[in-house]
């Protein structure tokens, strides 16, 4: 079969699929919700958090005065 013959025949058969899609056969959209907080935006929002806290940490060992342990 010729690469000519496949897309004629794989056209008309998305052709056909597509005819049969009306708008009376489609469902109603569902309504906007409010977004969930994925495990994947918890995880980065704990990192983000951890980081400065971390970051907040280091700068006030390293800039405050240390104790002298005379």
């Amino acid at each position: 079969m010729t690469r000519r013959g496949v897309e004629e025949r794989l056209r008309a058969a998305l052709d056909a699929r597509a005819g049969l899609i009306t708008p009376q056969s489609l469902p109603p959209g569902a309504p906007p919700g409010a977004r969930r907080w994925g495990a994947r935006h918890v995880r980065r929002t704990a990192l983000a958090v951890a980081g400065a806290a971390l970051a907040t940490l280091a700068l006030c060992l390293l800039l405050l005065p240390g104790r002298d342990n005379r």
